[in-house]
């Protein structure tokens, strides 16, 4: 599996072709899957364009690539638009909405990896596991650190941001 994220509004899949290679591999964009075929003639195809997709967003986007079926799979060279930059695998954000005991409700914007760790952290029963949740806070160039309590937490909500 290959992962990482890129911005931009274009992405172009660049790798070989040869007869030994995959004929479905499924690439995954943003949580969208579409599909492509390295699968090519016996003879080597160096450096062909196997995958496109333009039209995006200008932001931030997260990718993931499989081979669903057997043969080798490759990655070549990835191509963006004149604004586009490779960055490290992280699915996006989310943000998680906090309903407290008191009424008081509370919100983080935090990585959608995050998210899914603070679910699994509160997918449990009381006096099991760690009585608290540590968020890291940024405003301007202060940073700090804000604690929630399992027993205080009435419900919460994962809102996925685009």
């Amino acid at each position: 599996m290959i992962k990482f994220n890129f911005t931009g509004s274009r992405i172009r899949y660049i790798s070989w072709m040869f007869n030994n290679r995959t004929n479905a591999i499924v690439i995954t964009i943003d949580g969208v899957p579409y599909t492509f075929s390295q699968y090519g003639t016996q003879t080597q195809e160096p450096q062909k364009l196997v995958f496109e997709k333009t039209g995006l967003l200008g932001t931030e986007h997260y990718v993931t690539v499989t081979s669903q079926s057997s043969g080798y799979f490759d990655l070549d060279a990835i191509d963006l638009d004149e604004i586009g930059e490779l960055k490290p695998y992280s699915r996006g954000k989310v943000l998680l909405r906090i309903t407290m005991n008191d009424s008081s409700e509370r919100e983080y914007q935090v990585s959608a990896e995050e998210g899914d760790e603070f679910v699994k952290w509160s997918n449990r029963t009381v006096d099991t596991g760690n009585s608290h949740y540590m968020f890291h806070k940024v405003v301007g160039e202060q940073k700090s650190k804000e604690y929630v309590f399992f027993e205080k937490i009435i419900s919460f909500e994962v809102v996925e941001i685009k």
